[in-house]
């Protein structure tokens, strides 16, 4: 078979490519500045102006070629990136894991609390890969495998993490099948030595095809390598039959689906979805552009050109500066500099000024300012929780897809429709709620006070609640009452002393608030 009528393993989706390019600038930015003026990227980022590239009639001599660079070279060091991008992410996931996940796990699975990958992440950390991923591209996926040998005693299951790079081709069966995945094409990139030399390092790239078997009630799987003369082949071993493919099984029983959970920001499934660190990344990207152009009108503007006119070639002076005297032969000869009146040099730094508040504004967290000056904490936390509603979604959906990756190692387990459902992953999302301060509980107990006058309930128990949501406590309420019987002095204890006093009378409304 000739090598352009061969299946080609590393074909893509036909919307791969375009969302691919996206990735790939996210991750670029949230490298920093390295990966930005790599000289690979850097004219992707950062497009040389007119006057540094060739015009339509010109032909890139080597000497045309040569001044252009130069002339490039000199406009990137007026380029500032901002640093921007990935602290925020690194913030917004600090709130998101600043309480850890609750989860619970049978036993038949319980190692994967301690080892949930084959690398040895525990389901924590695997959780914080998960929501990074996300926060970066939008999507991640997780395949079940067997560690241990296939049909050992002692074999176990554990989840691989793909990025959404290297979910490369999939198809799905008829939406009146169930839209299940037919066949899934994973890229695995490697570090191999070099051939030629052993300290070198080359980058090697297998695909790991995925497929449902013809009748649909098998998962096979096979590995494609290079060759080489280029070609990709499938890699024979004695666990393969002749054409590569082995069929995955634990105890004895092989799989009914292709085990691989793709989680996107905004759903379960195979469709790509938004890429919520893009419009940051677009921001921070528009900020370095803008700040090359605002940073040489600054400098051309401070080092206005000289000129001449009325001398001769050998008569042009050579050196500029305070400590260079020029003396011209001719009369009618003329000097000056060339200044420009630097107009638009505010509006380029107003338009930087509305990105940084656009790239805040996208990442969903309010600009300080002093003039704000204070604000209520109350008022602060619903505003920022309204900005934050994208997170809290994308975070709920990264629980809910890691959940389903769990179920299905569950049920590759042979565990039952029962067992499964009590495997359970509830992830925290009430991070934008600070914690409590004492003087907040004074105004909640002062709330109590007001309410019971008014004729509305509002008992004790409600604002422990309160308490241990705010993290001003981590005690049960029973034990938060028997603990107050010593420590009357603190604010637990006046919240114990008002255990017994349910019914404030008007007379005594100092009461609530702990006074005699």
């Amino acid at each position: 078979m000739a090598d352009e009528d061969r299946p080609k393993v590393e074909t893509t989706h036909p919307r791969y490519n375009r969302i691919a390019m996206i990735w790939k600038k996210v991750r670029d930015v949230i490298e920093g500045e390295p990966a930005v003026l790599d000289p690979e990227n850097v004219r992707t980022y950062l497009p040389p102006p007119p006057g540094m590239q060739p015009g339509p009639e010109q032909s890139l001599s080597d000497k045309l070629t040569n001044q252009l660079q130069t002339r490039y070279d000199f406009y990137k060091t007026f380029a500032d990136f901002p640093e921007i991008t990935a602290p925020m992410i690194q913030g917004i996931m600090g709130l998101v894991h600043e309480k850890p996940p609750e989860y619970h796990l049978p036993d038949k699975i319980a190692h994967l609390q301690k080892k949930a990958t084959a690398d040895g992440d525990s389901i924590e950390e695997l959780w914080q890969l998960v929501t990074q991923e996300l926060f970066y591209t939008g999507r991640i996926g997780l395949l079940a495998d067997v560690q241990g040998g296939f049909g050992l005693e002692g074999a176990q299951m554990h989840l691989c993490q793909y990025s959404a790079e290297t979910i490369r081709n999939w198809r799905l069966s008829q939406k009146c099948e169930g839209e299940r995945a037919q066949m899934v094409v994973l890229g695995e990139m490697g570090m191999a030595p070099d051939p030629k030399d052993d300290f070198q390092h080359v980058e090697v790239m297998q695909y790991r095809e995925l497929r449902m078997s013809l009748d649909g009630t098998e998962y096979w799987a096979r590995v494609w390598v290079k060759v080489e003369d280029g070609k990709v082949e499938p890699v024979i071993t004695p666990e393969t039959d002749a054409e590569g493919w082995m069929r995955p099984e634990i105890f004895g029983k092989a799989f009914k689906e292709i085990p691989l959970t793709v989680i996107n920001a905004t759903d379960i499934g195979y469709s790509y979805g938004p890429v919520p660190a893009w419009p940051m990344a677009k921001r921070a990207l528009a900020i370095f552009r803008k700040s090359a152009d605002a940073n040489r009108s600054l400098y051309i503007k401070g080092d206005p050109q000289a000129w001449v006119t009325g001398v001769s070639e050998d008569d042009i002076p050579t050196e500029i500066g305070g400590s260079s005297i020029w003396g011209l032969p001719d009369a009618e000869a003329k000097v000056g500099y060339l200044d420009i009146d630097g107009q638009g040099i505010p509006l380029q730094l107003k338009a930087i000024d509305s990105e940084y508040s656009r790239f805040y504004g996208e990442a969903g967290h309010l600009l300080e300012s002093a003039s704000k000056g204070a604000e209520a904490a109350e008022a602060l936390r619903i505003r920022q929780g309204m900005k934050q509603v994208s997170v809290k979604a994308l975070v709920k959906n990264a629980g809910a897809g890691l959940q389903e990756a769990l179920r299905m190692v569950g049920r590759l387990s042979g565990m039952s429709d029962a067992e499964v459902e009590t495997i359970k992953f509830d992830p925290n999302v009430n991070f934008t709620e600070g914690s409590m301060g004492y003087q907040e509980l004074l105004f909640l107990m002062q709330a109590k006070d007001l309410a019971i006058r008014n004729g509305v309930p509002l008992s004790n128990e409600t604002i422990h609640a309160q308490m241990r949501k705010r993290q001003l406590t981590h005690l049960t309420y029973e034990e938060e009452l028997q603990g107050s019987t010593s420590d009357t002095d603190t604010a637990f204890g006046l919240i114990g002393r008002l255990a017994g006093e349910e019914n404030v009378s008007e007379s005594n409304p100092e009461g609530v608030a702990g006074t005699e």
